[in-house]
């Protein structure tokens, strides 16, 4: 089996695939969303797939939720041969399997599918404001079909020192953030390692909190754990208190945030639980619980009462994102999507 990456260039990708396959795979064209790829996916598939005596092309035409960049749902519908439907969702529980079987219906232009989710019963909840969702444990999505409509979820994770992840922006990668647990961890008697180590004095300052000589840690060992009398005596470190005494660089706001960082206990998660994403941005991820806010901007309501199907499937799409629970944050505007 031979893995080509379409992404790399279609010219050189032909090059290396055109006419030596016996059987083609295209692994979920719905996917294309770019327009170079949109408008020359199809001619590559074709073009590599002309001596192959079978081809594989796999595609969920009800999540082709791109058609805005020139998705054309219309040619993966008309592809001839044989269709395979997946039986058996190992995400959805029932009673989201129930709401996205009335979605999916919704749409005109589609394929029929008959398919099951889980045994699982999940929950289905009306919310009238994400203050009413407790995220403080699981998985989490909360998914906006515009980023502004993300900015009170995202100040409501602040408030409570929750970590959380908003396209690349992710608050574990702070070198404050690992400083903080690192002090945390050996005054607890705990030891930290040299990574963690080399984050640590980069915010404590030299002749208060280390000794000269000992902030680059370079004759330092790098495959030994280190405990806080190790550092104390081999490694220059002067710093006592706690970690608001001893950290430099940090505003007020920085350390309020922080302290309920430590408070919540995401202070020691390694991956952010919530995820804040559109839902174009969020395809193909899943959570435990799915809050799904379905104020949609007015630009998308006017296309919505012109081609109601593009809007039908992003919103499928979202719900089918979570594995137990979804959370559906009744409107605030008149420029909104009736999921149920």
């Amino acid at each position: 089996m031979k893995v080509l990456d379409y992404g790399c260039g279609h010219g050189g990708f032909l090059e290396v695939g055109q006419g030596k396959f016996k059987d083609l795979v295209g692994y979920d064209v719905s996917k294309y969303h770019k327009d170079d790829a949109l408008k020359n996916g199809w001619k590559v598939i074709n073009k590599l797939s002309e001596n192959c005596k079978r081809r594989y092309i796999a595609g969920d035409d009800d999540q082709a939720i791109y058609k805005w960049a020139g998705a054309d749902v219309t040619s993966f519908l008309e592809l001839q041969g044989k269709v395979k439907v997946l039986p058996y969702s190992y995400r959805l529980p029932k009673s989201v399997h129930a709401l996205a079987i009335k979605l999916s219906e919704r749409i005109k232009e589609r394929q029929y599918k008959s398919w099951r989710g889980k045994e699982e019963e999940g929950q289905i909840s009306h919310i009238s404001s994400i203050e009413e969702v407790k995220m403080s444990k699981g998985s989490w999505l909360v998914l906006a079909r515009s980023n502004y409509q993300l900015f009170r979820a995202e100040e409501y994770c602040k408030s409570n020192g929750w970590f959380y992840e908003k396209g690349r922006f992710e608050f574990r990668t702070n070198k404050f953030v690992i400083a903080i647990r690192s002090w945390i961890k050996l005054n607890r008697g705990e030891v930290i390692e040299f990574n963690e180590l080399k984050k640590l004095y980069s915010c404590l300052r030299t002749g208060t909190s280390i000794a000269r000589g000992f902030k680059s840690l370079k004759k330092i060992e790098h495959d030994r754990s280190f405990n806080l009398n190790y550092l104390k005596e081999n490694v220059g470190l002067l710093a006592c208190g706690t970690w608001q005494e001893i950290l430099s660089g940090l505003d007020p706001e920085d350390i309020l945030f922080y302290e309920s960082l430590e408070k919540s206990g995401d202070i020691f998660s390694d991956h952010a639980r919530i995820k804040l994403s559109t839902i174009h941005g969020i395809k193909g991820g899943q959570a435990e619980n799915v809050v799904l806010i379905t104020d949609i901007p007015y630009k998308s309501w006017k296309k919505f009462n012109e081609n109601p199907d593009d809007e039908h499937r992003v919103f499928y799409t979202a719900i089918t994102r979570t594995e137990k629970n979804l959370y559906l944050l009744n409107p605030e505007t008149l420029y909104n999507y009736n999921v149920i």
